[in-house]
């Protein structure tokens, strides 16, 4: 059984959607998600790693490396959703780091309180973001 982290924010998923960044941030927000936007999160293990720290907000402490990035992600407190745009580059830069960074990402959607990583399609203005 599939998770549809549209439905509610009950369970984290990983989920890759045609959907612009907007709408599908809009989506979360209604299926109660707290909803934190990423478009181009550069393309090198550095930049990817910051690029999340700044988009879920991960305090001025967080080292940018995995552990860290593990870390700050058990560290939240509520239902909440990462939608990533333009994601392409970084997976095809480097695909044994994007793997890694994919694996922390995906192994902390198995956890509470739900989290969702939802790769999808750009919006040409990225109007939905926080």
């Amino acid at each position: 059984m599939s998770v549809d982290p549209f439905a509610s924010a009950a369970a984290g998923a990983v989920v890759r959607t045609d959907m612009r960044a907007g709408a599908t941030a809009n989506r979360l927000r209604h299926a109660g998600w707290r909803v934190s936007t990423m478009r181009d999160g550069g393309v090198t293990h550095a930049q990817v790693l910051a690029a999340i720290g700044r988009a879920l907000t991960f305090p001025d402490h967080y080292g940018q490396n995995l552990d860290a990035l593990w870390d700050c992600l058990t560290d939240l407190t509520e239902p909440t959703a990462l939608v990533w745009s333009d994601w392409q580059d970084a997976a095809v830069a480097d695909p044994g780091d994007w793997a890694r960074i994919m694996q922390v990402l995906r192994e902390r959607t198995d956890e509470e309180p739900a989290f969702a990583l939802v790769l999808c399609a750009p919006d040409l203005d990225d109007d939905g973001g926080d």
